[in-house]
């Protein structure tokens, strides 16, 4: 991914970053297609209020000290103009593929109640969790529709 005639993107990122990124542009890239939705990361480019929602740098105050932002592990987005309930509905329904593309967890809506927060850190169950700042609060389980 070039960034210019001199430097690739590559080259600024460690391999697990790397594979972070990758896996992170999978699973909204999926997002995107099969919702037919805008999906809204950072927005700060275009003159919107979105500036954390990607990757957080270590000194950010936004968010928990061991963040999977911070690994460049996690995204929070909005799809559409879809209240939460309905984007948790959207990884409930096609939990098998986004789990196959790398999800594992999403926040629970008494967290991230207007947006959706996904992450790929690993939980050794086959599941997508539903978590809050505690604990598992739900699971997503990977059927086959």
């Amino acid at each position: 991914m070039k960034l210019n005639e001199y430097f690739d993107l590559r080259e600024f990122l460690s391999p697990a970053a790397w594979n972070n990124l990758q896996r992170m542009l999978a699973i909204v890239t999926y997002i995107r297609e099969k919702s037919g939705q805008p999906v809204i990361i950072n927005n700060w480019h275009r003159g919107g209020s979105f500036t954390q929602r990607g990757l957080r740098l270590p000194d950010t105050e936004v968010g928990a000290p061991g963040s999977q932002h911070r690994l460049f592990n996690a995204v929070d987005i909005n799809i559409g103009n879809w209240p939460a309930v309905r984007m948790h509905e959207f990884v409930r329904t096609y939990a098998m593929q986004l789990y196959t593309l790398g999800l594992r967890r999403v926040e629970d809506i008494s967290v991230a109640p207007t947006w959706l927060h996904l992450d790929g850190k690993e939980h050794g169950e086959r599941c997508i969790q539903v978590i809050n700042r505690a604990s598992v609060t739900d699971r997503y389980p990977l059927t086959k529709f």
